[in-house]
């Protein structure tokens, strides 16, 4: 059995009395209920925080990929320029 400390808290007389019925209904304990909140609570708010770093890291590759794509049409655009030229000046590579 996993370990476990009494703590208290404080909750305000409404949100405590839904507990308690919750509890009542899926006959368990108010210490259960409580714990089952709190760790979906924070299951929620990590995923929540890793939804939000992944949308970060992301945003910056597309901007990395973006800065590559324009680079590589910009190099495209001169190496076809100068092929071009070299054609019409009858130039061979």
């Amino acid at each position: 059995m996993t370990p476990v400390k009494k703590v208290t808290i404080s909750l305000p007389t409404e949100i405590l009395q839904v507990v308690d019925e919750y509890a009542r209904s899926e006959d368990q304990s108010r210490s259960f209920v409580i714990k089952e909140a709190i760790e979906s609570y924070l299951k929620e708010e990590v995923e929540r925080r890793t939804v939000a770093e992944a949308a970060q890291i992301y945003a910056q590759i597309e901007k990395s990929d973006r800065q590559l794509s324009e680079e590589f049409l910009s190099i495209s655009s001169e190496t076809l320029s100068s092929l071009k030229r070299k054609d019409r000046d009858g130039s061979t590579s």
